[in-house]
């Protein structure tokens, strides 16, 4: 039995997202939104894009959008996490590694709001290592030492043991002045998946 993990190098790279405001919101009430954007890795993220944009009957207040407490201008009225026709969102740019970058804003209720907490969080985030979009407060992936332990917990299983490949482009490995003109593939394993 195999059963296939995937971890783009973007992965250290996460997106949370809060409402602050509890309860109910009478039309024309407030509530803030909280983005906070982390590299947990050892190198810089690039081209780090967040969009978000604030659920029905909340609104965007204009001029509220702060990055790390400085103001961010909107763009032609519009909250800068959602531009334009495509609703395109705020280009970070390259965030360095161990790095947290705190966005916020407000949205004012156009109707009342009868439970706060019931509305769906909206935020994306995405870089140019991993170009598809991530939801806002994504659950962490499964680690590949979890899944080794979660399948050895099947009845009937023996053994589970992990096996890792990292594919490098074309003449990206070099060893002794030589420089290996195809892709190569590299396999990684623990002594025990040799014996199994």
């Amino acid at each position: 039995m195999q059963a296939v993990l995937t971890a783009p190098m973007g992965r250290a790279l996460g997106l949370d997202e809060r409402l602050d405001a509890a309860g109910t919101l009478r039309p024309g009430g407030q509530a803030r939104f909280t983005l906070t954007v982390v590299n947990q890795a050892a190198v810089a993220a690039n081209e780090v894009v967040v969009a978000d944009e604030p659920p029905p009957p909340l609104r965007y207040v204009p001029g509220s959008m702060r990055r790390n407490g400085v103001l961010v201008r909107d763009v032609d009225s519009q909250i800068p996490l959602a531009q334009g026709p495509a609703k395109t969102g705020l280009n970070l740019g390259t965030i360095p590694p161990r790095t947290t970058i705190t966005l916020q804003y407000l949205a004012r209720a156009s109707s009342a709001v009868r439970m706060v907490s019931s509305l769906p969080l909206q935020g994306r985030i995405s870089s140019r290592e991993n170009v598809v979009p991530e939801q806002a407060n994504a659950r962490e992936p499964v680690t590949l030492s979890r899944l080794e332990e979660q399948l050895r917990g099947i009845p009937g299983v023996v053994a589970a043991d992990g096996l890792s490949f990292v594919d490098l482009p074309a003449s990206s490995l070099h060893a002794g002045g030589v420089t290996i003109k195809d892709p190569v593939r590299v396999f990684a394993f623990e002594p025990q998946y040799q014996q199994h």
